[in-house]
């Protein structure tokens, strides 16, 4: 009777201490899953034809209205692979000594999808051997978060039932709006041009549901340089984002001939970081009209289960100096009315 007494009393002690090392275990669980990094901006192949998506002053650089539009879809073949459009127009305001622009973006990443409206001014500079450029990018964004298309191991999902069983994931569509904010220096020499840009220099947590999003800030630098060989023209680019806790960079070189181009990129630079090399190549259509297309190889695990990235894009140029100034002041002539 005492030995099983004796053992009785262990067994509980031993069932209170599992007892505590799972709620031990569950709290842990809970505080650590909650927190979940991704790819917030999107990426794109071609950003060295686009610099005012990179940069709001970039803005009137083009020297007339400048009009783009852009459609990437990222790692084909996955369900619910990022896809991004967007839509941009800027022109100079030589009357102000700066230039304005517009944009509109839609980009899907899995369950969640950003939506984005902005306009930007930025002021031009002439300085001896180069041209300075400083602007603002101000607008807001909506966040939103389909929680049908979530499906989870423990959830129930039939005719009657569709439950995640779990307490944060919400199972309706939810959605939220936040300011969004970039601001930009740009510089461009005669052979030589470099920008940067800032993004939500404060970093913004907002709640969908019970989940919270934080958006990170991101810093984004561009460089290239031009170099002629008689009619040939090749231009090496590079491009650095980093939120200061990841690092990513696009090397890049195009070669220019006529109204024919073509180059390769490569993005990444460690084994962390490499993600794909980059085929791209454009022709302009016209005097107003240029056609760009670009292809990533994936470099990474994700090869093996996408089948890689595609992206178009469309650029106008009216190529026509406006806006230069007010006509001069009539002047009559007594002598001939």
């Amino acid at each position: 009777m005492l030995i099983y007494c004796h053992i009785l009393r262990s067994r509980r002690k031993l069932s209170r201490k599992n007892n505590i090392l799972k709620f031990l275990i569950i709290c842990i669980c809970l505080l650590t899953s909650a927190s979940i990094k991704s790819q917030q901006s999107s990426l794109h192949s071609l950003y060295m034809i686009d610099r005012y998506q990179l940069n709001p002053a970039y803005a009137g650089f083009d020297r007339s209205l400048s009009v783009n539009f852009n459609y990437r879809t990222q790692w084909t073949g996955l369900n619910r692979n990022p896809a991004t459009f967007y839509g941009n127009a800027h022109l100079p305001i030589y009357l102000l000594d700066g230039a304005a622009g517009i944009q509109f973006q839609t980009d899907r990443t899995g369950v969640l999808n950003y939506t984005l409206l902005s306009a930007s001014f930025n002021r031009v500079f002439v300085v001896p051997g180069a041209t300075l450029s400083a602007g603002l990018r101000l607008g807001f964004q909506q966040v939103t978060a389909d929680g049908r298309l979530i499906i989870t191991p423990e959830g129930v999902y039939n005719q009657n039932e569709f439950n995640h069983n779990d307490p944060v994931l919400s199972e309706n569509l939810n959605s939220t709006f936040q300011p969004y904010w970039t601001a930009g220096f740009y510089m461009k020499a005669k052979d030589l041009q470099a920008g940067l840009a800032v993004s939500n220099w404060a970093p913004q947590t907002f709640n969908i549901s019970e989940a919270q999003i934080e958006n990170k800030r991101q810093l984004s630098l561009y460089t290239s340089y031009q170099i002629a060989f008689n009619e040939l023209y090749f231009v090496p680019s590079m491009l650095v984002r980093t939120n200061l806790e990841q690092w990513q960079t696009d090397i890049s070189g195009l070669v220019k001939s006529g109204n024919v181009f073509g180059g390769l990129s490569l993005r990444g630079f460690n084994d962390k970081s490499l993600e794909s090399l980059v085929v791209l190549g454009g022709i302009k259509l016209n005097a107003n009209y240029t056609l760009w297309y670009s292809y990533d190889v994936g470099l990474n695990d994700l090869r093996l289960a996408s089948q890689g990235s595609h992206e178009l894009h469309i650029n106008y140029n009216l190529n026509k100096l406006i806006g230069i100034g007010l006509p001069p002041e009539i002047i009559h002539n007594p002598r001939n009315f």
